[in-house]
């Protein structure tokens, strides 16, 4: 009697798992969101496949500074490529002065703080703006830095003068540690 039990149930389970069988409609359908899933996940493993590791950013930062010392290097690479000087930075169009053409020393320092934070070409070019850095406030400047200003006062050599000066400044405080570069 047991056996016929055992063979009751077996036919019964068998019916069940028959009656739970998928139709042919049901079955492609459920064939065709896998291989959707696959899919996605084979485009998933491509894209992180072709993600830039932490190794080659290092080396596009590298290359990126080794442009920038050339371009720091090269006079007529300084200017954009369309020949004309980019301009950094929006913002304050005037420095205030006083009536007899002296500086406060607070000006001087806000705009050697501002100055100090660009890279070179965007510091060159900041200066280059005669509106901006008149002759006399390149002098002021260069004077707060301890540097004499060249006899002449030609505009382009106090530029030279105190790109120079701020980008050694910047290297010495990046070097000791006191700020980072």
């Amino acid at each position: 009697m047991s056996d016929l039990k055992q063979w009751k149930s077996l036919t019964l389970s068998v019916r069940k798992t028959l009656d739970g069988l998928p139709s042919s409609d049901e079955r492609e359908e459920t064939v065709r969101a896998i291989n959707e899933l696959v899919k996605f996940l084979s485009d998933l493993s491509s894209a992180f496949g072709a993600m830039p590791t932490v190794e080659e950013a290092a080396r596009a930062k590298e290359a990126l500074a080794s442009l920038e010392s050339i371009i720091n290097r090269n006079p007529m690479l300084r200017r954009g490529p369309n020949g004309k000087t980019a301009k950094p930075r929006a913002g304050n169009d005037s420095k205030p002065i006083s009536a007899n053409g002296s500086f406060s020393e607070e000006v001087i320092m806000q705009t050697i703080a501002d100055l100090s934070v660009m890279p070179e070409i965007a510091m060159r070019s900041e200066l280059e703006d005669a509106k901006r850095y008149s002759n006399s406030f390149l002098k002021a400047i260069l004077t707060h830095l301890g540097k004499r200003a060249p006899s002449k006062g030609v505009k382009s050599e106090m530029i030279d003068q105190l790109v120079a000066t701020l980008v050694n400044r910047r290297t010495l405080e990046g070097i000791s540690g006191r700020r980072r570069l």
